[in-house]
Order: C-alpha cells, then structure tokens, then sequence
C-alpha cells in the first residue's frame, strides 16, 4: 500500500506532487445570469492582465450545467495549481490587489450563496487520463 504524507505546503503522493484544483461551484441568482457571465468572462481574462498572479495558474475552465442535478443551471469554475503552495502564492498575489477586490466582490453578489461550493481536489491516476 502507498503511503500518503501531508505538508504545510504540498501533497505528496509517493515523492510526487499532485496538482491542486480550487472547485468553485455556485447557481447564480434568478435574473442575474447575463451579469453572472459577464463577471465569469472578468475572471477569465483577469489573468492576463496580471502575469504576476497567473503565472501560478495551470489552467482555468469554466462549465454551466445542461442536464440533471440539483439546482440546476449550476456553474463551475475550476482552477488548476501545480501544488498548494502555488495556490496559496496566487492567493497571496491577488489579496489585496484593488481589481481582483472589485471582480470578487461582485462575484459574490450574483452567486445565490444558498448553493455555493468551494472544494479542493486531487488530480488521481494522472497518467492514464485521456488530453488530447
């Protein structure tokens, strides 16, 4: 059986690191769904206007639920980090800066915060996953 250690900063798994994702998962609130992608679009392109913080981002995707579950219409905004410790450096990065503050901010109001979830996940078996 492999063993699993657990750090301050990194997860590893057998000596290798595993990528971290941020899993934000939210319904927005009836009426706001033009606002709602056009603060999901901001975050988007956020990155590119600020190389400083994403460079710690490995990729960033963004899903709208067509089909079953509970509630539906739910989105997903999902963030990948090489490890925990570029997560919390893009954290770390973004804190205080005054856009970042504003995009948030917003966010936060269009999000029926009855349905909001944050999670983070652990990529498994990364070898045998199908990219093309």
């Amino acid at each position: 059986m492999k063993k699993t250690h657990l750090t301050v900063n990194r997860i590893f798994f057998d000596g290798g690191s595993l990528a971290v994702f941020l899993i934000d998962s939210w319904v927005p609130v009836k009426g706001k769904d033009e606002e709602n992608e056009r603060i999901v679009k901001e975050i988007l392109q956020y990155g590119a206007r600020h190389p400083e913080a994403s460079k710690y981002v490995m990729s960033l995707r963004y899903f709208k639920q067509s089909i079953g579950g509970k509630p539906p219409g739910r989105r997903v905004l999902i963030t990948e980090f090489k490890d925990l410790s570029d997560m919390e450096a893009f954290f770390k990065e973004i804190r205080n800066e005054p856009e970042w503050q504003k995009i948030s901010h917003e966010w936060a109001g269009v999000m029926d915060q009855t349905t909001v979830e944050t999670m983070i996940w652990n990529d498994q078996q990364r070898k045998l996953w199908i990219e093309k």
